[in-house]
């Protein structure tokens, strides 16, 4: 009797060990998918649901940091990888506080966009908050020597969005909203926010911009472009 008390003690426990082995699994697999895929898609997407969204208006966002090619042949391995590590860490958090998406990285650059996966009418000034804090917070930060100066560019439109690949899944947006931000980002100035007239527009008069007149675009011809200055003070 006692022999078989401690064998199925001992089983008991080996069952325990393993559902308890099962579970930390599970929840490490589910914050892996949570750090790659917004929440809402991510439980989509383990339904079997295949991930294809059209967005009638949504703001997306470009901002890297100027003259890096060069600064990271002066800093080296090390401090590049450091400062990216900061730069893209600080879009992270920013992103969780404002609730945006940090859609991906490609390089120095940082891609994110508002109004999805869950539609809102905030999206423009979602993002242009983004876009403030992400400068402010990075004021101060030098690379390489010289001070470290991002140039950021947004715009607001339709596009599609969707889940692509099988072992490696990526979240990303496809359409001219987002070829537009893009080329706006690379017209700024250094430590500038560019926003093209359809992102101003939604902005209303919360935000004090400035206009820049016409830029052209490779690929979407000249485009009207604003300077994002700051966020006005609300009088209660």
């Amino acid at each position: 009797m006692c022999v078989l008390f401690l064998t199925t003690r001992y089983s008991i426990h080996l069952v325990d060990t393993a559902e308890a082995a099962l579970e930390h699994e599970y929840r490490r697999s589910e914050a892996l998918l949570l750090n790659v895929l917004p929440g809402p898609v991510a439980e989509r997407l383990k339904s079997g649901e295949q991930i294809a969204d059209g967005y009638n208006c949504i703001s997306v966002l470009f901002a890297d940091i100027v003259g890096f090619t060069a600064a990271a042949r002066r800093a080296g391995p090390e401090a590049t990888v450091g400062m990216l590590n900061r730069f893209f860490s600080v879009a992270d958090e920013l992103a969780q506080r404002l609730g945006c998406e940090k859609i991906k990285t490609i390089g120095d650059c940082v891609m994110a966009a508002a109004g999805l996966p869950e539609p809102t009418s905030s999206h423009a000034e979602v993002l242009a908050r983004y876009a403030l804090d992400l400068r402010e917070t990075m004021e101060g930060e030098a690379f390489a020597g010289a001070p470290l100066k991002l140039r950021i560019g947004i715009h607001s439109g339709p596009a599609v969005a969707g889940v692509i690949g099988r072992s490696r899944f990526a979240y990303d947006l496809w359409g001219d909203t987002v070829n537009v931000a893009s080329r706006i980002q690379h017209a700024a100035k250094p430590d500038e926010i560019q926003l093209s007239n359809a992102t101003r527009e939604l902005l209303g008069a919360n935000f004090c911009c400035t206009e820049v007149g016409d830029v052209e675009t490779r690929g979407a011809g000249r485009v009207g472009v604003w300077r994002l200055d700051r966020r006005l003070e609300r009088v209660t």
